[in-house]
């Protein structure tokens, strides 16, 4: 069931990670500012052509199976998004429960997209993040 295949491909996806994780932030500290420059504006020169995920045409569900909290995202850009991510009602864990077509969704429905930040902004952030948006992940938008 489709359940379980979340699951695996979670728990795969997080041993690779944490597998590569070291190498690729010690790749990362020992960049510069013009290196990290550099991979960024290519990825977003060819994140159009990248055979990644392209969710703009969808809203996902995230729910803290901790405190019920529900919020739902959508892309605003193409790129690469976390399976679970903090819940900040509670400071568990919300997780990817589903996906509708964003021509479904009613327009009462609250809707926080993913997005790429700017070099400069990217500049600022830990390694770990810079990581991410390097490899063509997107940051949530903070609520208003």
């Amino acid at each position: 069931s489709f359940p379980m295949i979340g699951i695996i491909t979670v728990r795969l996806r997080t041993g690779w990670r944490y597998q590569l994780f070291h190498s690729l932030t010690i790749k990362i500290m020992n960049m510069t500012k013009k290196q990290i420059e550099k991979r960024y504006n290519k990825l977003v020169g060819s994140v159009e052509s990248m055979s990644i995920y392209d969710g703009r045409g969808t809203v996902d569900r995230y729910e803290c199976k901790n405190c019920g909290a529900i919020i739902h995202t959508t892309y605003a850009e193409k790129g690469v998004t976390p399976f679970t991510i903090g819940c900040r009602m509670c400071g568990s864990y919300m997780q990817h429960t589903r996906t509708f077509d964003k021509a479904t969704v009613p327009p009462s429905i609250k809707v926080l997209n993913w997005y790429r930040p700017s070099l400069e902004a990217t500049l600022k952030m830990s390694e770990g993040e810079i990581e991410h948006i390097l490899n063509g992940g997107l940051i949530l938008e903070v609520p208003k």
